[in-house]
């Protein structure tokens, strides 16, 4: 079967001859009926939707991609050496053309004249991911050294990729000689958590449980960091073999992390299995804490989340309570060192996504080994720490969890060109080093606000940090208001979001560009969200602009979601996550699996009538007579339903009455008891699913949900 490339997803001709005869409006409208007539299988219509829907896929992050490993002697990257009679140079590889919005949009590569010849090698932030293409870190570090030494005398090969592994960062540290560099910069560090739990085997799971047996998760922690420390150590000696032997200075920039605007998402917070009940202690603290906080207590706050520190030292909640707490009695060492401690505990690693960061123990094994290997390290959490007012940075260099604002590119920027300036002339000390001239239009900078309002929107983010980027986009660029409107629509629609037209208008329009071409947008494997935080801070931000969405906003959710007379399935994605970070399990059933106390299900209705809701649900391997499950909805205190815990499937019901409901976007709450059972390690050997489903257990799972107006 032949394909045919079109939005980076590959399609069968015979299907895309189809889809060039009709609009992608009138697609969705055929795709809907064939679903509602019960014979879609059998329908070419359909066969197009799952081609589609199963050929892109987007993490919780970043977009996922398959790096196709080239040989290092015939490709840098993705660019391919071409030899002729007068000149060898390189040029991207069109079999790697699904790659190239990754990359630098540079098509060739030409041999060394007479410049000194800077190579770029790293991840998203040293792709300057939110501007690029139109502003990037290679193009300011270039004019920095232009502007700050010798002459126009230096030229920077853009090597970064986004979503750029450990593996890949690898091959391109032994392939990117054949460019004949003068110095080899490496920004890297995000992106290895994944490569390093992927190095586990069954035989590092059997110590990681004795180290968990008898440590408990401090024990779990040490394990980890000398496993990752070691890994690390070994990259470092590739460096040195591969470019340090052959008289090429290496630099390695160790990027920065948002401590203090970044915030932990739900499956960060997963309830671990602890050894003497330590977890139902720790929801006895975490009680506490809320009531003196409700209570405007805050020394019994303080105490409460030291206790909950103290009985998990890598739940990242209690960090983030403290810090609040900190920063609003202005003691800003121990705010910064709460938000720091609470980055790390994604080492102990609850099932989540673990979306990129550069840990403690990636950064220090960097310092403290760079120099043995004749590396020089460039820590930039401590460099913008210290430049940062109260010494925690914050928005104004990043507009995610690590990709940088244009002022955060240029000062990063200034602090290498500080280390590299002396590696090429002579000393330069940092206060003479100036930025360049360079900086991007305001359209650029409009959608680089949007485009971090969605990822930090689709991340578990605060609607107060959402809010701000979709302020910032429309203050820049004004027009930015067309591609927000887009957004809501396609965003809102029931039907597959590359089947929307105003999707289809938000590509064409070319807004979106520094998003991937406006492809990220796409919600991974078909699952869209409500995103009713994200279109309502768009909605807010869009009156600053005479735009008024509220109505139009509401009717569309009615149009596309309310419960009426026909059943609504609500474990469909966008009524039970607001994120795109899920439990990462290879042996999650195909349920809603809850690992934390509390499970909330979103509904849409226009208030007018009760809702019957009739569910199956279980708390497998847990059952005590005298405890229940609770299901409040919006906030009530008191609950609608309590149902007993049950070890096999139980099929319940309930009617939610029409006072309850409000018009527009709702929520039912199941809370789940938490009851103290055995450490359950049931496969072997060890993998890390089984290790995982032991570590971070099920409290409660729902099989099927269903609501309808009555």
């Amino acid at each position: 079967m032949t394909y045919t490339h079109l939005f980076n997803i590959y399609i069968p001709n015979n299907i895309m001859e189809t889809i060039s005869n009709l609009r992608l409006k009138d697609i969705s409208t055929e795709l809907a009926k064939l679903l509602a007539s019960g014979h879609a299988k059998e329908d070419l219509s359909i066969q197009m939707f799952e081609e589609l829907a199963a050929n892109y896929k987007i993490s919780a992050s970043l977009p996922v991609h398959v790096n196709r490993e080239a040989p290092t002697d015939s490709h840098v990257g993705i660019w391919k050496k071409i030899k002729n009679a007068d000149i060898a140079f390189f040029e991207r590889d069109s079999a790697m053309s699904a790659e190239w919005p990754l990359w630098s949009s540079q098509h060739r590569i030409y041999p060394k004249k007479n410049k000194k010849r800077i190579v770029l090698l790293g991840e998203s932030v040293a792709r300057g991911y939110f501007y690029d293409p139109y502003y990037n870190v290679s193009t300011e570090l270039e004019s920095i050294l232009n502007k700050n030494s010798a002459g126009n005398n230096n030229e920077v090969i853009d090597l970064a990729q986004t979503s750029q592994s450990y593996d890949g960062l690898r091959q391109l540290i032994t392939s990117c000689t054949q460019l004949d560099p003068d110095t080899v910069i490496i920004f890297a560090g995000n992106n290895w958590i994944g490569t390093l739990y992927k190095s586990l085997c069954s035989e590092t799971y059997d110590k990681m449980l004795q180290a968990f047996r008898s440590e408990s998760v401090h024990g779990l922690r040490k394990y980890l960091e000398l496993h990752f420390s070691n890994i690390i150590v070994d990259l470092l000696s590739i460096i040195q073999s591969s470019l340090i032997r052959k008289n090429i200075p290496v630099i390695f920039v160790i990027p920065g992390f948002n401590i203090m605007d970044w915030r932990s998402d739900p499956v960060g917070k997963n309830l671990p299995w602890l050894p003497d009940d330590n977890a139902g202690k720790w929801l006895a603290a975490k009680e506490k804490a809320q009531n003196a906080l409700d209570n405007d207590d805050p020394d019994s706050f303080e105490r409460s989340c030291k206790e909950m520190i103290g009985l998990d030292a890598f739940n990242p909640l209690p960090y983030e309570w403290l810090a609040d707490h900190y920063i609003a009695g202005l003691r800003w060492a121990e705010a910064r060192s709460c938000l720091s401690r609470g980055r790390d505990t994604v080492i102990i690693n609850r099932g989540g996504n673990n979306y990129p960061r550069c840990l403690s123990v990636i950064a220090e094994t960097i310092i403290n080994h760079s120099p043995h290997f004749g590396i020089t390290p460039v820590d930039l959490n401590a460099f913008f720490d210290t430049a940062a007012p109260h010494g925690i940075s914050d928005r104004s260099i990043y507009l995610d969890y690590c990709h940088l604002t244009v002022g955060g590119i240029k000062l990063a920027m200034q602090h290498v060109a500080a280390t590299l300036i002396p590696v090429l002339y002579e000393e330069l000390p940092i206060r003479r080093i100036e930025p360049s001239e360079q900086h991007p239009e305001d359209s650029v900078l409009s959608a680089a606000h949007l485009c971090a309002a969605i990822h930090n929107a689709h991340n578990g983010q605060s609607y107060d940090i959402v809010k701000y980027h979709c302020e910032k986009a429309i203050k820049h660029d004004p027009d930015i208001k067309h591609a927000m409107i887009q957004y809501i629509d396609f965003a809102t629609r029931r039907s597959s979001t590359i089947l929307c037209k105003s999707f289809e208008d938000i590509i064409k329009g070319g807004k979106m560009r520094q998003y991937e071409g406006g492809f990220a947008l796409r919600p991974p494997q078909g699952r869209k969200l409500l995103d009713v935080a994200l279109i309502d801070a768009m909605s807010h931000s869009l009156k600053a602009v005479y735009v008024h969405m509220e109505t139009a906003i509401s009717q569309l959710r009615l149009q596309e979601h309310q419960i009426g007379a026909h059943k609504t399935d609500l474990l469909q994605a966008c009524y039970i996550s607001s994120t795109y970070l899920d439990f990462v399990n290879e042996e999650t059933g195909h349920y809603l699996q809850a690992r934390n106390t509390t499970t909330e299900i979103s509904f849409v209705s226009d208030g007018s009538h009760d809702i019957l809701f009739a569910f199956t649900y279980r708390t497998p391997n847990r059952y005590c007579p005298d405890r229940r499950i609770s299901i409040t909805a919006n906030q009530n205190e008191y609950p609608v339903m309590e149902i007993a815990m049950s070890n096999k499937w139980k099929n319940e019901h309930m009617i939610l009455p029409k006072k309850h409901i409000s018009p527009g976007v709702n929520k039912i709450v199941f809370t789940w008891p938490y009851t103290f059972e055995p450490f359950r390690i049931t496969d072997q050997p060890l993998n890390e699913s089984s290790f995982q489903n032991a570590l971070v257990p099920v409290l409660g799972e729902i099989n099927s949900l269903t609501a309808v107006a009555v």
